[in-house]
């Protein structure tokens, strides 16, 4: 009987797909997981008469559910693992989004209907969940199909899984043959971002043979792989990862990929890859997560882990660029412990990284391997060029790839740059008109010439979308630069369509890349694309840069501009603005719209404020250099230097910069040097070791201020905080501080403060830390309850932070931990997301002091290691000798850390 043999065939395969999803998972290849998603998505369609989609296609970051019905309703989620904890986790993470759906699940297994549907389960006010309905599993689904009427129905399942389940070819296939890697990486995969790799992509058996090799040492923890923009790093990735059959046999259990081209955000970066372990790896948390910052709770459950492969893209983005004196370093704490912790990890954890930069941090590290990249072979960019449709003979192609380096970008480029078709069967005649002339050896400017023959001839609306979009650091939605575009092309009417198939046209050629953002498409220019185009198209057309920037600074707030919602689009504006020497424009909206720079400190953003005031910086040394001789100014200078020039240097010091602080310090003190000035100076010496110089950068400064003071009857604010910072050089040399303190509150009383202040608090402070380094417990208990109600009045928040760390050093003294570990959170948290150094190691080393102090099960002697490591490659000595103190504390007698010790003891002038 045809019905019967139908539902035998039916029975027979799922029955199969059963055995083989259990065997594979105890052998840890989950890959065909991932295929069962889009096979049952079919079949329950099918089977329900649903309209089931697979919702990780639509939102990578969707959680609780795989498959959704919008018109019916329902959600499904979809997995082999049959246990109560897995429903409970999938009903706690759907929110309102999925109200009145009813949530159901299909287990790839047999009879856990049965045995879970009479359990009690989480209450979620959101979703319908009825145990009995809605958990599904395949011995309830044959029981649907062999009870159905619909003869039809029977010969639609039975075909689909017939074409899906081929029954010889199952059998013939043994897990046991199977490459281990790709297939234990499938099911286990988090692409949070796109790789630029496409289906013309020119494999690179050289680089892809040696990163099997390195994978499969397991004595490497990270891998770089470096080389200049365009090179293809990112493509090459992402081939090895997804497409080439690797031989790897390195037992890593999982995969995860990171862009930081498309998303900075280090806090965000952990926090997903938190939730993938979660997710993929069915770690319960628990309500502990939520009460830690996510890098430290990374270094708390890193032991937990299981070793995955992390591939992190574009760290150049968060790393010190080339004209710095810290070359390579990581700019963001949060990137720079994450990376020290996989590669000192002692479990076979994989980091593999690209970057224009080389990784300082780690470059002495044995278990670190660096493999610069630079162009294709000579065939292997013939090829290119063939795939962009490119004719002529091999060896045309082949010179033309070697002149250009084998540059996969500029090979690109060169692609896009025809004028005519018959020239691209005779690619060597344009390729001679095109370069003729230019006598340089350098590849970029090689490009350069590319990118203006490309701007030239390219169609207006290209050059206007490749300019808008090239306005932006990070991704921004399609229907942004679509407004932006249309902005540009006034008076010319263009439809939103034309600006599609332009985006569409740009994309696939690889001057744009496209990622997927919260099931948003969102664009970006390569690196290369967007420095020619941001740059060449304001010096040929000033004025699109001023409809740019009154679009953006009149723009709703609802416009999709990543970064800081309220201040990325001002910042772009004035730095669009200055470019086109609008300089009147910009500093209105600086005074109008960022309030003279005082949202950047209500907002606590000292990067952006930074980077803000770096731009000025920039824009009045060169015009000073067109007007005036050094040390000859207009009258509007002083006005520059206390407006633009000082609050850059203060963001640099706080953000631990100190060479770029040290060359803005020069620019201010070639008007004048003020105690100010001095007082900076003092500062980076102090943070950096040299006390001596400190001590007299101080007293200069306050002779200065003294002087000052009794000239103009002026308030004593400066003249305090010069002493106060004199008063903590002593404290930290042994000299008499005690008498300096005395004169602190002398000074205040004089002044005309009255209010517990920023300034006032420095007398009880200074109290207070006499107390702690006189080690009277009797004198802080006097004294800690006046600085703990001044703290709140602080408007200062990075000298807040520095009051914290104050007051955890004389709660430990006291040993009441608690109230310290509440401080020093308070100060790590601060520093790791704003990336001041200094506090942050002083934050991590107090954190781990408590720890051990108290016996705390989360405290890592590796912590401290990697505090003594980074503060030794950050030059900030006093930092490495309390690390070692504390090491020393834990581990006993260690004659290599007593000779380090002993080093940073003469070298501070402390022995």
């Amino acid at each position: 009987m045809k019905r019967q043999d139908y539902f035998n065939s039916i029975e027979q395969r799922l029955n199969l797909l059963v055995l083989r999803t259990k065997s594979r998972g105890k052998l840890n290849l989950l890959d065909l997981n991932i295929h069962e998603e889009t096979f049952l998505e079919n079949l329950i369609n099918i089977v329900y008469s649903l309209e089931l989609r697979n919702l990780n296609k639509e939102d990578k970051n969707a959680k609780g559910v795989d498959l959704i019905d919008r018109n019916n309703r329902i959600v499904f989620q979809v997995t082999s693992t049959a246990t109560i904890g897995k429903i409970n986790k999938s009903l706690e993470k759907l929110g309102s989004e999925y109200q009145g759906y009813r949530l159901k699940f299909i287990f790839i297994g047999h009879d856990v209907h049965s045995k879970l549907s009479k359990k009690s389960y989480n209450k979620n006010s959101h979703v319908i969940f009825d145990p009995v309905e809605d958990i599904l599993d395949i011995t309830t689904l044959l029981s649907e199909i062999v009870h159905t009427n619909d003869i039809q129905k029977i010969e639609e399942i039975y075909t689909f899984c017939k074409r899906e389940i081929p029954l010889d070819e199952m059998k013939e296939s043994s897990p046991s043959h199977e490459v281990g890697f790709r297939n234990q990486m499938l099911s286990k995969a988090k692409w949070n971002h796109e790789t630029t790799n496409d289906s013309r992509y020119v494999k690179r058996e050289k680089l892809v043979d040696w990163l099997d090799k390195n994978v499969n040492d397991t004595a490497v923890r990270t891998i770089s792989i470096k080389g200049m923009g365009g090179t293809g790093k990112t493509s090459l990735l992402g081939y090895w990862a997804k497409i080439h059959n690797s031989n790897i046999q390195r037992p890593v259990e999982g995969l995860f990929y990171w862009s930081f081209y498309v998303e900075r955000d280090c806090n965000k970066f952990i926090n997903c890859l938190l939730d993938y372990f979660e997710d993929s790896f069915e770690i319960d948390f628990g309500d502990s997560r939520k009460n830690y910052i996510a890098i430290d709770f990374f270094m708390q459950r890193f032991h937990e882990l299981p070793p995955i492969l992390i591939i992190l893209d574009g760290l150049e983005v968060l790393q010190e660029g080339m004209n710095e004196s810290s070359y390579g370093s990581f700019i963001d704490s949060v990137l720079r412990d994450f990376i020290l912790q996989v590669t000192s990890a002692r479990t076979l954890w994989l980091c593999i990284t690209t970057s224009r930069f080389p990784l300082v941090d780690i470059l002495a590290k044995r278990e670190f391997k660096e493999k610069p990249i630079t162009g294709v072979e000579g065939v292997e960019g013939a090829e290119i060029l063939s795939n962009h449709g490119i004719n002529g003979n091999l060896e045309d192609r082949e010179i033309i790839s070697n002149y250009l380096e084998g540059h996969p970008l500029g090979i690109k480029v060169f692609s896009a740059a025809f004028t005519s078709n018959d020239d691209r069967n005779q690619p060597l005649n344009h390729f001679n008109t095109l370069f003729e002339g230019l006598k340089s050896e350098e590849i970029s400017d090689k490009l350069d010439k590319l990118l203006w023959f490309y701007k030239k001839n390219a169609s207006l609306l290209q050059t206007q979308t490749l300019y808008a979009l090239s306005i932006f650091r990070k991704g921004i939605a399609s229907t942004t630069w679509i407004a932006i575009c249309k902005e540009l092309m006034t008076p010319v009417e263009v439809s939103d369509y034309d600006i599609k198939r332009s985006i569409g046209n740009l994309t696939e050629i690889g001057l744009v890349l496209k990622d997927t953002i919260e099931s948003k498409d969102m664009y970006s220019c390569h690196p290369v694309i967007r420095d020619f185009f941001n740059s060449s198209y304001l010096t040929d057309e000033p004025e699109s840069g001023r409809l740019v920037a009154n679009f953006l600074t009149q723009s709703p707030d609802s416009i999709e501009i990543s970064g800081v919602a309220s201040i990325e689009r001002f910042i772009i504006s004035i730095e669009v603005l200055l470019k086109i020497n609008i300089e009147q424009d910009a500093i209105d909206i600086y005074q109008q719209r960022l309030k003279r720079g005082e949202l950047f400190v209500h907002l606590g953003v000292p990067k952006e404020a930074k980077r803000l005031y770096r731009m000025f910086f920039d824009y009045y040394e060169i015009e000073r250099r067109k007007r005036t001789t050094i040390g000859r100014y207009i009258q509007s200078d002083m006005d520059i230097i206390l407006d633009f020039v000082n609050p850059y240097i203060e963001y640099c010091i706080q953000l631990g910069e100190f060479y770029e602080a040290q060359k803005a310090i020069s620019f201010s003190e070639s008007y004048r040097t003020s105690a100010v000035c001095l007082r900076w100076r003092a500062t980076i010496s102090f943070q950096k070791g040299g006390f001596r110089d400190a001590i007299l950068l101080c007293e200069r400064a306050i002779a200065m201020d003294n002087i000052q003071q009794k000239k103009t009857n002026s308030k004593s604010e400066s003249l305090i905080i010069s002493s106060f910072l004199l008063f903590k050089i002593y404290t930290v040399t042994g000299e008499n501080a005690k008498k300096l303190g005395r004169e602190i509150g002398e000074l205040i009383e004089l002044s005309s403060i009255k209010e517990f202040s920023d300034f006032k608090i420095r007398y009880a402070l200074s109290k207070l830390v006499w107390a702690v380094h006189s080690k009277s417990k009797k004198q802080v208990q006097q004294h800690i309850d006046q600085v703990e109600e001044g703290l709140t009045s602080i408007k200062d928040w990075y000298f807040k932070l520095q009051v914290h760390v104050d007051l955890a050093e004389a709660y430990i003294l006291v040993e009441e931990h608690k109230k310290a570990l509440v401080h020093v959170d308070y100060v790590y948290q601060k520093s790791v997301k704003e990336s001041y150094p200094y506090t942050l190691y002083l934050s991590s080393l107090l954190k781990a002091k408590i720890q051990y102090l108290t016996q705390e099960k989360s405290f890592n002697v590796e912590s401290v290691f990697n505090t003594l490591q980074l503060s030794q490659t950050n030059e900030m000595p006093l930092i490495s000798l309390m690390a070692l103190d504390l090491l020393l504390e834990v581990e006993g007698s260690n004659e290599e850390l007593e000779e380090q010790r002993n080093y940073y003891k003469s070298t501070l002038g402390l022995i």
